[in-house]
């Protein structure tokens, strides 16, 4: 009696001990904290800028980014970081442009630019832009802007400019699947001339001023959107604008067409601002 007595008191033990143990892990079970991953917002469908003024967003890692714009009749508007673009120049222009996505918030933007007049007159552009804010965790989205550029003037001598730019962009949803997107890039532009040129009676061998560049972005259906933008400059020779007015359309994802014109107005390094010009361009991301 007494070992039966004992063997009993050991396995009501052992079994005490288990049901702890199990209780044990079945709260470790539901103590454990799950973990949240971040969901990184894709990168936007077609090129990080309208027309000519950039937006705050960038292509992210991985994103690249070809474009070609074609201007027809007019002044071209080849989209730059510096100035006012190739200004007061009649006739047609072609500008290609490739932009790569080398960190989730940083993008490099190069470009070149051509219109045909006598001499033929083209330009280079390199810039970077890092994304400082995104809108969502903060109000608005905020980016950093510098870049350069090589000019080739009436003469057929190159010179060189200089910009820097705060691209601040906001966008304000409504009707479920629509939005106006804004952007304000405030910048400033340094040039170095290497030929005289006559700006407002005075022939400087460099020049700075403040820009101003305003932009909008109506989506009036989810692949159609209305675009704006305008590039507001304060030289010497007195205020010039670069504006264009259109349509752009996303095919897919990867793949969107433009549809617009463009005008500049004003006095561009001693050249008075020619006809609008009617622009037809492409993107196509990889």
């Amino acid at each position: 009696m007494r070992g039966k007595l004992l063997l009993t008191l050991g396995l009501a033990g052992a079994f005490t001990v288990g049901l702890a143990r199990t209780a044990g892990a079945a709260e470790m079970i539901t103590s454990t904290t799950t973990v949240t991953v971040p969901v990184v917002a894709a990168a936007p469908a077609g090129p990080t800028r309208l027309y000519s003024v950039p937006t705050a967003q960038t292509l992210g890692l991985g994103n690249n980014l070809v474009s070609a714009n074609l201007f027809v009749g007019g002044v071209g508007l080849a989209p730059g970081p510096v100035g006012i673009g190739i200004s007061g120049v009649s006739g047609n222009a072609l500008n290609l442009q490739a932009d790569m996505g080398l960190s989730p918030n940083f993008e490099l933007d190069t470009g070149v630019g051509m219109v045909a007049t006598t001499p033929w007159r083209g330009r280079l552009n390199l810039s970077g832009k890092w994304g400082w804010m995104q809108e969502g965790p903060a109000i608005v989205s905020l980016a950093g802007l510098a870049g350069g550029i090589v000019e080739i003037d009436a003469n057929g001598v190159p010179n060189l400019g200089l910009q820097l730019g705060l691209p601040i962009s906001k966008l304000f949803a409504f009707g479920g699947a629509n939005y106006l997107g804004l952007s304000v890039v405030p910048n400033w532009n340094l040039g170095f001339l290497n030929a005289p040129q006559v700006i407002g009676g005075v022939a400087p061998g460099a020049f700075n001023y403040f820009g101003l560049g305003l932009g909008a972005d109506l989506s009036v259906i989810p692949n159609l959107h209305v675009l704006a933008d305008t590039n507001l400059g304060l030289p010497v020779a007195g205020l010039q604008t670069q504006s264009a007015l259109g349509l752009r359309y996303d095919f897919t994802r990867d793949v969107t067409g433009d549809l617009f014109v463009g005008f500049n107005t004003g006095p561009a390094l001693g050249l008075v601002g020619g006809p609008a010009a009617l622009g037809l361009g492409t993107s196509w991301r990889f």
